[in-house]
């Protein structure tokens, strides 16, 4: 039990916390689409991984009209191709997102602040609904929504994981128990339509409850889940009955919700099952074991504890490729002159980030863990922001995931998973011309994308050297602005306002909550290359907290953290809301 002075700590703990203020993110490559002057292009003298582990030194690869026609070397150019010369550069396989949300807009719900979970902030549940029976689209309920119906060819997210040598994913909607059928796309084209690849690949199922309404917990999704399921198998069954002898028979009821079901019951569909945590995994293992539908575990986190499961029932599963924010070079060292309940907070603090490393070294580790026992594996970006991509495949190898099995499950392995194998993962003659190429290897240190091709369709990037400054006039970007900044506190939701003024070097400002105690000073604004730092003090309970704030600025949001002496460190991000006076 903890003490009464020592809760006033915690308050005042999680208080300081609520002034925590701002990310970032990395330098922003400027991509100019290259005119389609022609739709033959001629790479040369590049080095080639045509497949993981395989490599042609020094070859030509030609594109004609949206398909790879030639590799290899000696390669004969046609007259009328676009010669890129490639020399020193490495092309590989266009990556492939197993599952995202890339290109799909957030539905209103979800940016008005609800979650997962279906907790207070959403919408509140209207007078005239029946909550133990409310409409499918209030509770979740939507298989018969199809995801090319919400792609957006203009939403940012398509330019930003193509900047990282993805060509094609499989999206699905955004929503929660059941939001809807998947799609493969390919990240270039002018219309939907044009980046169709296969429609109906799958669905996509979460154990994301309705909010105040029937099914709101994990137990209810189960229950509920499989209510639809067997409505759906006996309306199959009519169906199948009535086209082949209608007479004397009652027609069959039309619902597209259960309909949804009929390509997954047939083994035509997989469901794509947002698992994070071991224990949602063998829930959903439990309902495929119950049922019997194709089952693809997705956004798995600590794949090591289901091994044994997954090799058991032969499950295909998808890792996430987002990581919690790497503190493992930082140290908590507990001052022993603290007393009381202030020495006992300092080293509960210490074992708890102790405890934070070991789970983060474990969740850096699952995917080599995965490769060891020999499982096929593909990578979900979900949740993952594009700005941690290539220092997340770093963690990933530095941990023990070779290149070979990395490049795989960024490839080969999503390609064989969607059934589209035939036509991406590889470069070969006769497949969709989706490539990256890029000026080192992809684990290189500053490996950076110069080209890439979607189904034929060129773009070129800049390669950059990342600045750094003195907060003068070397610094890579500008800080100046009003920030709305989130803190996702153990506990508690943050967010409020930074507000910086003045001239690269002679920065200044305020932060401020939502949760009231008025603006406070920041001080020692430092921007180094696209790294803001400032510190500010709080008062709290006859104690004075310094705070010091380190984030990474790229564009207009940011990414960082905040800590807070011994109390220790936290994550934010943010946006920039308003440009300077």
């Amino acid at each position: 039990m903890l003490t009464k002075s020592l809760s006033r700590i915690l308050l005042v703990a999680t208080l300081v916390s609520l002034w925590l203020s701002m990310p970032g993110g990395i330098f922003a490559q400027n991509a100019a689409e290259l005119a389609p002057v022609t739709r033959v292009l001629a790479f040369t003298q590049v080095n080639v991984i045509t497949a993981p582990g395989q490599m042609i030194e020094k070859a030509t690869v030609i594109v004609r009209d949206g398909l790879i026609t030639n590799v290899g070397k000696d390669v004969p150019i046609p007259a009328d191709a676009r010669v890129i010369e490639a020399d020193s550069l490495f092309m590989y396989a266009g990556f492939i997102e197993a599952l995202s949300h890339t290109g799909v807009p957030k539905e209103k719900e979800e940016q008005n602040g609800s979650n997962a979970q279906g907790n207070a902030r959403g919408p509140q549940r209207g007078p005239s609904i029946n909550p133990a029976n409310p409409p499918n689209e209030r509770a979740g309920i939507q298989p018969d929504r199809a995801v090319k119906d919400m792609l957006d060819p203009e939403d940012k997210s398509i330019e930003e994981m193509r900047q990282l040598g993805f060509t094609a994913a499989h999206i699905v909607p955004q929503g929660r128990m059941l939001p809807g059928s998947g799609a493969i796309i390919l990240l270039g084209g002018e219309a939907a339509n044009d980046m169709l690849l296969k429609d109906q690949s799958a669905q996509y199922a979460q154990f994301a409850g309705a909010n105040r309404v029937y099914p709101a917990t994990v137990i209810a999704i189960m229950a509920k889940f499989r209510e639809l399921y067997r409505q759906a198998e006996l309306a199959r069954q009519h169906e199948a009955a009535y086209a082949a002898r209608p007479a004397g028979m009652q027609r069959p009821n039309y619902d597209p919700v259960l309909r949804a079901f009929f390509p997954v019951i047939n083994k035509q569909q997989a469901i794509f099952f947002h698992t994070e945590s071991s224990l949602d995994a063998y829930r959903a293992i439990t309902l495929q074991k119950d049922l019997g539908f194709p089952l693809v575990l997705v956004e798995l986190k600590t794949a090591q504890d289901l091994l044994p499961a997954i090799q058991k029932h032969a499950l295909s599963v998808c890792l996430t490729l987002d990581l919690p924010k790497d503190n493992s070079k930082k140290e908590i060292v507990v001052d022993e002159k603290l007393e009381g309940t202030a020495l006992i907070l300092a080293k509960e603090n210490a074992e708890m980030y102790k405890r934070q490393a070991e789970a983060l070294k474990k969740h850096e580790g699952q995917a080599a863990a995965v490769a060891a026992a020999g499982i096929p594996f593909s990578f979900s970006t979900l949740d993952m922001k594009s700005r941690d991509f290539s220092a997340n495949l770093q963690r990933m190898h530095k941990a023990g995931l070779s290149e070979k099995d990395l490049l795989a499950a960024l490839t080969t392995n999503p390609a064989k998973l969607l059934g589209v194998d035939a036509m991406l993962g590889t470069i070969e003659k006769g497949k969709i011309a989706n490539m990256v190429v890029m000026n080192k290897k992809l684990l290189e240190e500053k490996a950076q994308v110069r080209y890439v091709v979607v189904d034929g369709k060129l773009y070129e990037y800049d390669i950059k050297e990342r600045k750094k400054g003195s907060g003068g006039s070397g610094e890579a970007v500008k800080a100046a602005g009003t920030w709305s900044y989130f803190a996702n506190i153990p506990g508690r939701e943050t967010e409020g306002t930074l507000i910086i003024t003045g001239e690269p070097g002679n920065y200044s400002g305020t932060i401020s909550s939502t949760q009231g105690g008025g603006s406070l000073d920041i001080e020692n604004v430092v921007m180094d290359g696209n790294v803001l730092s400032f510190s500010y003090s709080i008062d709290g309970g006859g104690q004075t907290f310094n705070i010091t704030v380190e984030v990474e600025i790229e564009g207009d949001s940011f990414e960082g953290e905040l800590t807070a002496g011994q109390f220790g460190s936290f994550p934010m991000e943010g946006e920039r809301t308003g440009k300077p006076d």
